[in-house]
């Protein structure tokens, strides 16, 4: 149990920041009521963490929340300051679980979206005995629909469905590192990539179209198309062959 908190040194305190709001009467607010905080943190952490680890998050973002409510808190509202303080510590703590989980969701969906494409343009071969051409072959057509996946993610308008993520260290690398030749090379693959899809036939257009730029699975087309989920993976893979052996071509011309 915390130590019982001073009223008097309290409502001192916060008439000197209500008159001067310097960073030392911020820091001394601060450190009066961070044990209530934690308290709360970890009374959240006991009811939805699922890992040690994660108690540093909870005991973070109340942190954030604290400094948050000291700054907005009006002492002559009336209601106690904890009072205050405790919907908004929990708001914050359960927004950043709900935002957490989404992301989660998010790359489980990624994740399901890539499994079925591999397992789309590999359905014909034999992955039981597979030989060096299959081996080969396999690497070759997974490495191509990465790369579309690649191209399609860097277009401004590809991926609408996607959570924006703000945090710089999750910044695309393409994105952050790329020199202007490697850009100007990305560019024209894009633009290549783009005129190759434009002669694909109607149905397969659109099925590339809907799961690299609109991120839909493959029974969702097949429920927009009035298609099987199978019949959209099989069209799949031949629009994924069909720009592959494209390119091919061109580089053997």
């Amino acid at each position: 149990m915390p130590a019982t908190r001073d009223t008097q040194v309290e409502r001192e305190l916060w008439q000197q920041f209500t008159q001067q709001r310097d960073t030392g009467n911020r820091h001394r607010l601060m450190e009066l009521y961070r044990p209530a905080s934690v308290i709360i943190a970890k009374h959240l952490y006991k009811l939805y963490g699922t890992d040690i680890s994660e108690l540093d998050d909870y005991v973070q973002e109340a942190q954030l929340a604290l400094h948050d409510s000291i700054e907005r808190y009006q002492p002559d509202s009336g209601a106690e300051f904890m009072t205050y303080a405790n919907y908004r510590i929990r708001g914050q703590i359960l927004n950043s679980l709900k935002h957490s989980s989404e992301r989660a969701s998010f790359y489980d969906y990624q994740k399901k979206l890539r499994k079925a494409r591999s397992q789309s343009v590999l359905s014909d071969l034999n992955q039981d005995s597979p030989s060096f051409h299959n081996i080969g072959e396999s690497i070759i057509r997974l490495a191509y629909i990465e790369l579309v996946d690649a191209i399609f993610e860097s277009d401004p308008e590809a991926s609408t469905n996607a959570p924006v993520i703000n945090d710089d260290d999750e910044t695309p690398v393409s994105q952050n590192s790329a020199t202007p030749y490697q850009s100007c090379a990305i560019d024209n693959i894009k633009a290549k990539l783009k005129s190759r899809l434009q002669s694909l036939p109607a149905p397969q257009k659109q099925i590339i179209e809907l799961h690299y730029y609109g991120q839909l699975g493959f029974e969702e087309i097949g429920q927009l198309l009035g298609l099987s989920k199978t019949r959209i993976s099989q069209l799949h893979k031949q629009a994924i062959l069909t720009l592959q052996n494209s390119e091919q071509t061109e580089r053997s011309v």
